[in-house]
């Protein structure tokens, strides 16, 4: 499948309830894999803090970098790395 991703956005690859990768900017090819799925996370989104290093994002737990002081229920991705999303306490 063939999908566009903007610089404000990435792909994240999830087997299960978890990610394992994001994918992005550009023009992705994914080819279909049993028992993942790929799902579209925004900069601005909001999710619930899990753990000091976990957040859940549309029922998906996310891998996080935690900017600020550690909230204690909603964050917000204000970030990408290769291996985990930047977030901090949301407003």
């Amino acid at each position: 499948m063939l999908r566009i991703v903007a610089d404000t956005e990435r792909i994240a690859l999830v087997k299960g309830n978890r990610c394992v990768g994001l994918k992005g900017p550009g023009i992705l090819l994914l080819p279909p894999w049993p028992g993942r799925r790929a799902l579209r996370i925004n900069l601005g989104e909001t999710g619930h803090l899990v753990s000091q290093d976990t957040a859940m994002f549309h029922k998906v737990l996310f891998p996080i970098e935690l900017f600020g002081p550690s909230p204690r229920g909603a964050v917000t991705v204000t970030g990408f790395r290769p291996d985990r999303l930047q977030v901090q306490a949301a407003e």
